[in-house]
């Protein structure tokens, strides 16, 4: 038993068994069951009853438990939970023979942020981990707390889920560790393993860390306030408390600030280090160690006409300001530049990322409505890229998604065509007033460039190079135009050509026409 709430008289209890987790319901249920049933291995009698999505597809089930009389306490839960031994932060989530995670445990520290009433974040000195606790509580960034929870993942990172607390003393510290960006953001080592590379991208992860940068940018999301630093070559982003606001507001763009606060990591598929920004906790963490220049463009222009005026001795100054606005000025492109292709670019391959490709997909399907043309989608999945993976490692798949994307690229050809990574290893290829047979010819051009690029696969049952299956899907004028569609029927082609044996080709309009030989009907909004 994880935890349990009630409502209206009925008891829901969540219960985690070998296959998974599920829903105990009980109308009859005792006025102490928080003590009696969580943490305790129970055997439950009842009726099961599937849930269902809107898609009418099995998701789970629930089980209805008619009284207390058919629960059986195989393994009753501890008397006082806060009377469980300590457990270290670094244990949680760390690879242990004997540890038992289904039951809870007792880590004690220091809250270093409050993301939430119910979202933590505790230091014990040697580790830190996010809590998510089974009812709000009052932490404050500072408390010495107990937490009595079940390891689990919380945001990706192990933590504790289920959680109670317990206050032990107010207002204790927690030590900051001065840091750079670009050592939270270490480069990779290409000679080192991957296994080490992602160790170190976690090393500064959930830390209470303090940053120097200069402001680029202030934000309002639509969950929160935020700012854009750039120190050096690094960017990060600060996420701004509604009680720290106010101070925000009075700064301006190019004032040097130190930031204290917890350091999250944003990791990529391949569990790599992309980004990071730091949870500001209060007013406090914010440090202005210069304001911005009073020196502008605006400014410059002003002091360089009144200088026309003066002495001529006074050229030489001028000159001295126009490098410091040039200098400041070029800083602030580059800074806006490298803002612009994160926003848009895939870190690893180049290629468009998924939100420019949704945009682009969008404003092309759009485009080719109004001028009623023709527009298509070229889907791309390498062919057993796990086996790759396996075989030769997180650095050799990335290797090989980077040859792949240039290939693609070399054989798309057009310029307005867009290339981009639609998901892990699957590819998107956007062509403009292109048809069906168009298309077909791009994407076979597309495979036969990727086979020749001789890619060994040696993981793969087959053991032949690598690979991919491509699926097409094109829009005509009298269709409906609707990126939806376009991608549902590429998806489809793509799918079909994993089916029908891999290293393929295949369109929309080839399934559509199969499908309507087998199902009648089933082909009829085709293309």
């Amino acid at each position: 038993m994880r935890s349990g709430r009630e409502n209206s008289g009925v008891l829901s209890l969540n219960v985690v068994a070998a296959g998974g987790g599920f829903l105990v319901l009980m109308k009859d249920y005792p006025s102490n069951w928080s003590s009696w049933l969580v943490d305790a291995r129970v055997t439950l009698d009842g009726v099961l009853a599937a849930a269902f999505n809107e898609h009418r597809q099995a998701v789970g089930v629930r089980m209805f438990v008619p009284a207390v009389e058919f629960i059986h306490i195989d393994d009753p839960a501890p008397a006082s939970p806060f009377d469980l031994p300590l457990a270290s932060a670094v244990s949680v989530g760390s690879f242990r023979a004997d540890t038992d995670e289904s039951r809870r445990i007792r880590v004690r520290g220091t809250v270093t942020a409050v993301v939430s009433p119910s979202l933590v974040y505790l230091s014990d000195g040697d580790g830190n981990l996010p809590v998510e606790l089974d009812r709000p509580g009052s932490a404050e960034p500072g408390d010495r707390m107990d937490m009595v929870g079940f390891p689990s993942q919380v945001d990706g990172r192990p933590g504790l889920k289920n959680a109670i607390s317990r206050l032990i003393a107010r207002g204790d510290g927690v030590q900051t560790q001065r840091v750079t960006a670009s050592e939270i953001l270490a480069p990779q080592d290409q000679n080192a393993g991957s296994g080490l590379n992602i160790a170190a991208g976690t090393r500064y992860d959930l830390k209470l860390v303090a940053v120097e940068g200069t402001l680029v940018q202030k934000s309002e999301g639509p969950h929160a306030r935020t700012i854009t630093l750039t120190s050096l070559d690094r960017i990060f982003i600060a996420t701004i408390p509604e009680s720290a606001q106010k101070f925000v507001d009075e700064l301006g763009i190019g004032s040097q600030l130190r930031l204290t606060g917890v350091c999250l990591v944003n990791f990529d598929e391949y569990h790599q280090a992309q980004s990071f920004r730091l949870l500001i906790r209060r007013t406090n963490d914010l440090a202005v160690l210069s304001s911005p220049p009073f020196l502008t463009l605006g400014h410059a222009l002003w002091i360089i006409g009144f200088m026309v005026l003066s002495v001529i001795a006074a050229t030489t100054w001028i000159s001295v300001l126009r490098h410091q606005v040039a200098g400041r000025t070029e800083e602030l492109r580059q800074a806006n530049e490298r803002l612009g292709r994160v926003a848009i670019e895939d870190s690893l391959t180049g290629a468009a990322n998924r939100r420019r490709f949704d945009q682009m997909l969008a404003a092309e399907v759009s485009r080719a409505g109004r001028t009623r043309t023709p527009v298509s989608l070229v889907m791309i999945d390498i062919d057993r890229f796990k086996a790759l993976n396996d075989r030769y490692g997180h650095q050799g798949g990335d290797q090989c998604l980077v040859r792949v994307v240039a290939a693609i690229r070399q054989a798309a050809g057009r310029a307005e065509d867009v290339v981009a990574r639609y998901g892990g290893e699957e590819f998107a290829v956007i062509l403009p007033n292109a048809g069906d047979e168009a298309a077909m010819n791009r994407a076979e051009k597309i495979r036969r460039a990727v086979e020749a690029l001789g890619i060994p696969n040696a993981g793969a049952p087959d053991g032949h190079d690598v690979t991919v299956s491509v699926g097409v899907g094109t829009l005509w004028p009298g269709s409906t135009y609707s990126a939806e569609n376009l991608v549902g029927f590429a998806d489809r082609a793509l799918y079909q050509a994993k089916q029908n044996g891999r290293n393929r080709v295949i369109s929309w309009g080839a399934v559509a026409v199969e499908m309507s030989s087998t199902e009648p009907g089933s082909g009829e909004a085709c293309v």
